[in-house]
């Protein structure tokens, strides 16, 4: 009632006198008085924004752009160019304390890769950068894993026949791995050793290389080989296993095999990309109909040999196969047989008996961190165990649907065996795999891509796309984790990128 009354004049004498005790207040307060009362006026504002409408809120802010711009059209241009002065100033120090705080982030991100290094367990001898080991009462370090493992025998130790073996290997060249290929065993070698010719091993390289130096013969240290495994190795004594003295005295000494089968494929021939696939869109993101079966390795093989315009007696004959495929599940020893650098003695195999068991995943991840590293340098085991893991993988996981008619929906599973055997390839077609679960698989990516599409449809299209990719030959923290003894040799650590294994020290 009394400000109704007042005058203007006495009405800004009360609000300068307001605002000189405010002034005065607040230039006598401590530090911590000040952080509490900005604080607060801060949670205060910051609580009535949050409870304004909609309407309010937009009234808010367009109050304030219009109180910003009638103030700026009233400025001196004094007071705009302090104003503009201020305001880049205040600029530059928020990009001067973001560039302070990057460069500070990177220089942590460095230093703690100082501090990284490839860590032993001295129970299961796995080494990797980011085992974590502490040292037990015992006096031996062990990994989280194996510290709270308190089954007897311990699940990755020697006496639950998981991998224990010294041995000396060198690494072999780079190998790369592009589409899968399943082998099918169908028998073992009794008679060692083989010839080449006898080999199934086809080199493909390109036109008008003449060399190459990828196999090469030791006549001795065959003999010695053979010899050693049929006195250590379990297995090879299993099958009988027969040394062939005329095959032995007739191989080489020293030398490159000149006599393998070899190809050269023609240079408009390149590698089948993703790209180069197209996806009908009526295909649904669950399941893809099976196609029509592929090519057989032999017919492809032949079909590179006929594009090289060679006459018909030159091809190349594929060697016979028994009928019966060696049972990958089942047969003991059967990584130790077709590895036997790898199992010298037959032991550790992932069928052999043990008290506790594990899973084919645990048990490939297990080799691959292997302390000496003789398992991830091998040329071709690497890739075997990803090819068997995801196959194994697949026939747990992977399902089998039927698209039935009508008439067909109460048959059971005797129904559906009895119509194999009578229907055939018409019973065939009406098979759809589901394996979208497989990560890596084309059923894999090709859900993943109608998820991506679905969300663009729904949330539009994204600001940015950003991935990662590391520039090997350019890290010095890599290169001190797989090649210890020399990382700042550029060519020693391209070699060691190359020739990539974080398992063993350079050699």
């Amino acid at each position: 009632m009394r400000r109704e009354q007042e005058e203007p004049a006495e009405r800004e004498q009360q609000l300068a006198g307001n605002r000189a005790r405010v002034t005065l207040m607040r230039e006598q307060e401590e530090p911590a008085e000040r952080e509490q009362r900005v604080a607060g006026e801060r949670a205060r504002v910051t609580r009535r924004r949050e409870q304004e409408e909609p309407a309010g809120r937009e009234q808010r802010l367009a109050g304030e752009r219009t109180r910003i711009r009638v103030r700026r059209e009233e400025e001196e241009p004094a007071q705009r160019d302090h104003r503009l002065t201020s305001e880049r100033s205040r600029s530059q120090r928020r990009r001067l304390e973001d560039h302070e705080q990057n460069a500070s982030n990177m220089l942590k991100f460095h230093e703690g890769l100082s501090f990284l290094t490839s860590a032993k367990c001295d129970t299961c001898l796995e080494r990797f950068p980011t085992l974590s080991v502490t040292s037990q009462p015992n006096g031996i370090n062990e990994c989280s894993r194996c510290a709270r493992d308190k089954s007897i025998p311990n699940w990755y130790s020697s006496a639950n026949n998981i991998p224990w073996i010294s041995t000396t290997t060198v690494a072999g060249p780079q190998s790369n791995r592009g589409n899968a290929d399943i082998c099918y065993v169908h028998g073992f070698a009794t008679t060692l050793p083989r010839l080449p010719s006898e080999i199934d091993i086809l080199v493909v390289r390109k036109e008008k290389e003449q060399t190459h130096r990828d196999f090469r013969v030791h006549r001795r240290a065959v003999e010695e080989a053979i010899t050693w495994l049929l006195a250590n190795n379990i297995y090879y004594r299993g099958i009988g296993v027969i040394v062939d003295q005329d095959t032995l005295a007739s191989l080489s000494e020293g030398r490159d095999l000149t006599v393998l089968r070899t190809i050269q494929p023609a240079e408009s021939q390149k590698e089948v990309t993703p790209d180069d696939f197209t996806t009908e869109e009526h295909y649904s993101s669950s399941f893809v109909r099976n196609a029509a079966p592929p090519a057989t390795q032999r017919e492809t093989i032949e079909q590179a040999v006929q594009s090289l315009g060679h006459s018909q007696s030159s091809h190349l004959m594929w060697p016979s196969i028994g009928g019966t495929p060696i049972n990958e599940f089942q047969t003991e020893g059967y990584f130790s047989i077709a590895f036997p650098t790898l199992f010298p003695t037959g032991a550790a195999n992932f069928n052999g008996i043990r008290m506790n068991s594990v899973t084919v995943g645990n048990y490939f991840t297990h080799l691959m961190k292997y302390d000496n590293g003789r398992f991830a340098k091998h040329p071709r085991f690497r890739f075997l165990a990803l090819n068997t893991e995801m196959r194994w993988r697949a026939n747990e996981t992977g399902q089998i649907y039927i698209r039935q008619h009508s008439g067909e929906a109460h048959l059971t599973i005797d129904d559906l065996r009895d119509m194999i055997g009578r229907e055939g390839e018409s019973f065939s077609n009406k098979v759809v795999y589901y394996g979208a679960s497989l990560r890596g698989t084309r059923l894999y990516w090709f859900r993943e891509r109608n998820h991506f599409i679905a969300m663009i449809d729904t949330l539009g299209l994204p600001t940015i796309f950003f991935t990662h990719s590391a520039a090997d030959h350019q890290w010095p923290e890599l290169a001190s984790l797989i090649c210890p003894e020399d990382p700042d040799d550029k060519q020693a650590r391209v070699k060691a990128v190359i020739n990539h294994n974080l398992t063993p020290p350079c050699n």
